[in-house]
Parts: C-alpha cells; structure tokens; sequence
C-alpha cells in the first residue's frame, strides 16, 4: 500500500463508524481496513489496465 493510502485508512476506519459503508455495524476496525485495502487495490488494477489500454488505441483519424 502507498503512503496516501496508508494515511487515509484512520479516516476510513472513523467514517464506517459514523456511516458503516465498508463493512456492518459493530465490524471490527481490522475487517474496515482489509475492505479498504481491497477496493484500493482494485482501483489500482483497473486504473493500470485502463492506461495501458489507452497507451494501446489509436487515436488517428
């Protein structure tokens, strides 16, 4: 995980508390962070697999 990653997962941890989007209420805070690490890493995935697609497309007319 990178470092902004890293830093956001406190914040993550606080907001599932207040608004149990990750995981249900009473989740222990090691489920929230795992279910953080996961949705970041899938959006690294799909971001890299997007890019490399775009490096691949011709744009020419």
């Amino acid at each position: 995980m990178d470092g902004e990653a890293a830093y956001a997962e406190a914040s993550v941890v606080e907001d599932n508390r207040l608004w149990h989007n990750l995981k249900p209420e009473g989740a222990a805070d090691s489920e929230v962070k795992t279910a953080f690490r996961q949705e970041v890493r899938a959006m690294k995935e799909w971001l890299t697999a997007r890019l490399d697609w775009l490096d691949q497309a011709s744009f020419q007319d």
